[in-house]
């Protein structure tokens, strides 16, 4: 208060003590008074420089703030670009799990073409082994029906012979007892009867060793014949017929899918490796004198497909026809 009114007022306030102890009162209180300005005026002062480190550290509390809400602004974009891009890429992987389900179906249906194809096949071939069993059957049983009427139609000539013979024997007794009978003019008959007598019978004997001679005649070309068949098998083995042959490879063109086993379970191998349908795996077919073993499935009976090592190869085989025997 004293150094805003220039002190005068603490000086007035002296020198108008009236006596020595007002003066040393009215002293006491200026001091004190200067005492508390000062005391005061240090706080203001002390007040100032925290406002002023205060305000220090507000802005720079506000910058750091500032930076953080940048950086948060940052974390969020980055944040919506990362929900986007994720956003994208569940959508692909749908597409993808999408298109791979449908390609699951599409091999499902294969599948189950292929074992129908597979099943129709087999049916078929049973079909076929049946057809040829009775064919066999019917052919066994007309040749044993050929066989029983040649014999009942040799049986039949060889008594219609014997019959004759009895006939013409009676027939030549009987002429000669009734020449007996007779004068000696009728002689020369008797004997002509006697001489027809023998030429019937010379006759008779000789169709007798013709009918006979053509039996042993087509039994032995039979024989023959059967002997032929069975050098035949045992040198070459059984023929099965003339087949179609065509080629094929382990590649997805040829079999749907590339690197696959046999429908036997082995690994194809060129110049071993041969499909058909009919017989068993494991079956040795002679085709143009090299050896094949059956070991894959596909093909009806009647036509073999022989695997290559490449589809060109198989390829430049094309459509050809060979004589196949199956060995013993």
């Amino acid at each position: 208060y004293m150094y805003e009114n220039g002190g005068t007022s603490a000086l007035e306030t002296l020198l108008s003590s009236k006596d020595l102890s007002e003066f040393l009162n009215n002293a006491e209180s200026v001091a004190k008074i200067s005492q508390y300005d000062r005391t005061m005026l240090e706080k203001c002062e002390n007040l100032q420089n925290t406002i002023k480190d205060q305000e220090t550290t507000a802005e720079e509390e506000k910058a750091a703030i500032d930076q953080l809400l940048e950086e948060r602004a940052a974390k969020q974009q980055e944040v919506q670009n990362l929900a986007a891009s994720t956003s994208d890429n569940i959508s692909s992987y749908v597409s993808q799990i999408s298109a791979s389900q449908e390609e699951a179906a599409a091999l499902t249906a294969e599948i189950n073409n292929a074992d129908n194809s597979i099943a129709q096949l087999v049916q078929q071939a049973e079909e076929e082994k049946a057809a040829r069993e009775a064919a066999q059957a019917q052919a066994e049983a007309e040749a044993a029906a050929a066989q029983e009427q040649d014999a009942e139609e040799n049986s039949d000539d060889y008594e219609e012979d014997t019959d004759s013979y009895e006939e013409d024997s009676s027939d030549s007794q009987d002429s000669s007892e009734t020449e007996e009978s007779e004068d000696t003019s009728e002689d020369s008959g008797d004997s002509t009867d006697e001489d027809t007598y023998e030429e019937n019978e010379e006759d008779s004997y000789e169709e007798d060793s013709d009918s006979s001679g053509s039996e042993d005649t087509s039994d032995s070309s039979a024989s023959e014949d059967s002997q032929a068949s069975s050098d035949s098998s045992s040198g070459q083995g059984k023929y099965l017929g003339n087949f179609t042959l065509t080629a094929y490879c382990n590649c997805a063109q040829c079999c749907g899918t590339a690197g696959n086993l046999t429908a036997s379970g082995t690994v194809p191998t060129a110049g071993r490796t041969v499909a058909m349908a009919g017989v068993p795996f494991g079956t040795q077919l002679l085709i143009n004198g090299n050896v094949y073993t059956v070991e894959d499935l596909g093909t009806p009976y009647g036509h073999v497909d022989i695997y290559c090592d490449s589809h060109s190869e198989a390829l430049s085989f094309g459509l050809q026809s060979a004589e196949v025997y199956q060995l013993n």
